[in-house]
């Protein structure tokens, strides 16, 4: 985080990722009628979960590293990987 927080020249903060506190935006979500769109877990962590894109494309992009390539980055956009 403090790499992101560098790149957008924010102050140093301490986060912690066991104790996320966030009001999820129920009304917002509501609106767009994607209820939970926007739930976020008490502890920052992975998890599996099924992939929503179909397998060919899931296998044609795995493996992918473009961000690491320069010439795949002709904007020089800052990449945080």
């Amino acid at each position: 985080m403090s790499i992101i927080g560098d790149a957008l020249e924010l102050p140093a903060w301490s986060y912690d990722f066991d104790h996320i506190h966030f009001e999820e935006p129920k009304a917002f979500d509501a609106n767009l009628n994607t209820p939970g769109l926007h739930v976020v877990r008490k502890q920052v962590g992975s998890f599996h979960r099924r992939p929503v894109l179909p397998p060919e494309i899931v296998s044609r992009l795995a493996g992918g590293t473009f961000w690491r390539d320069p010439s795949k980055n002709p904007g020089g956009a800052t990449v945080i990987a």
